[in-house]
């Protein structure tokens, strides 16, 4: 029975130690390191660490460099400016709410994907 609880602990320790790595990708750092850290010491200690640690400033500067690529674009017909991240310049109809209408000009816009 000692040998079961022992085995769920390191089994549960691991998976801690995967999410930690897991969580550590999220932040543009190494999800091997941060997973061994974990294993080595404590995966509570370790996720805190990696949360005071937070993004690498390159990771920043290109998830904010993301989010304004796919922000602004302009409608195709008459080129009003369309922002997809915070839906200004289009709206919705309350019944078709995957439709999007430009302000402007009422032209239905397809997203780019």
């Amino acid at each position: 029975m000692e040998g079961l609880v022992g085995v769920l602990a390191l089994l549960v320790w691991l998976l801690l130690a995967g999410f930690v790595g897991w969580l550590a990708k999220g932040f543009g750092r190494s999800a091997l390191g941060w997973f061994i850290l974990a294993v080595l010491f404590t995966p509570f200690v370790t996720v805190i660490f990696l949360v005071v640690a937070g993004d690498t400033p390159d990771f920043a500067r290109r998830e904010a460099a993301a989010d304004d690529a796919i922000g602004d674009v302009e409608c195709n017909q008459c080129g009003a400016p369309v922002n997809w991240a915070t839906h200004e310049g289009v709206h919705s109809p309350e019944r078709k709410p995957w439709m999007f209408i430009c302000d402007q000009c009422g032209a239905e816009i397809q997203p780019e994907t």
